[in-house]
């Protein structure tokens, strides 16, 4: 892409700053920022999960990208699996996804993992003693955790896993800021950074919140100078 997404805060400074432009200052709507970023949040998970449901492509300005520390546990935590499988844990637990991209090593240039139905662990084609050189992914019903298994005589390095990478479409992208990057090693997120978010998909939401939360309509609400701002005129209701 050729522009950078808004962040959180500058996409409050935009909506405040329509909310007040040319109006008497009784007029106008007394609103937090903590109030407009969770409709910012909210409306954006809404319609990525609408488009998520009808198959669309998404972009990867929606995508983000966390780090998972991993710990060695005890099968019997989760699966009834070959005695030969190793099976690993996060240690975090895992933020709630609308849609996963890659599952792999910290390394993203490296191989992905595949990511298999918990129904499916050991079974078939997914059972360690099959001898496939693999690792797979898989999460329950009842933890938040991801679970990685592999068998040992085939994937001898897993053994040196101590940390894995997971990217897609976060529900609440600010939940970014409780894990670090696998490359730097500092928080995936803040409110200062560029936000998970299309340009096209800010003014939609823009629109909707001024409409339908602030009575509040627009004549083409568009920032066509990328400078966080309405280039278009407020009418009153």
């Amino acid at each position: 892409m050729n522009y950078q997404s808004p962040s959180l805060v500058a996409m409050t400074a935009d909506l405040k700053n329509i909310i007040s432009g040319g109006r008497a200052t009784k007029d106008i709507p007394q609103v937090s920022d903590e109030q407009i970023k969770f409709w910012v949040i909210s409306k954006r998970a809404k319609y990525l999960t609408q488009k998520l449901s009808k198959g669309d492509k998404m972009d990867s300005d929606f995508v983000q990208s966390i780090c998972l520390d991993l710990e060695l546990v005890d099968r019997s935590l989760c699966c009834n699996i070959s005695l030969e499988c190793k099976l690993l844990r996060s240690v975090q637990e895992l933020p709630s996804f609308l849609d996963i991209t890659r599952l792999g090593p910290v390394d993203i240039g490296a191989k992905r993992w595949s990511i298999i139905d918990y129904s499916r662990v050991g079974v078939e084609q997914y059972a360690p003693e099959y001898g496939r050189k693999f690792i797979k992914g898989f999460f329950t019903d009842f933890s938040r955790s991801l679970f990685l298994y592999y068998n040992p005589d085939y994937v001898p390095e897993a053994k040196y896993l101590t940390a894995a990478n997971i990217m897609g479409i976060l529900e609440d992208p600010t939940q970014a800021a409780l894990y670090n990057s696998c490359a730097t090693g500092l928080p995936c997120y803040k409110d200062t950074d560029a936000f998970p978010i299309s340009l096209k998909l800010w003014n939609d939401i823009k629109q909707d919140i001024l409409k339908n939360e602030l009575g509040i309509t627009m004549q083409t609400v568009e920032d066509t100078t990328n400078n966080s701002k309405a280039d278009a005129p407020m009418v009153k209701k």
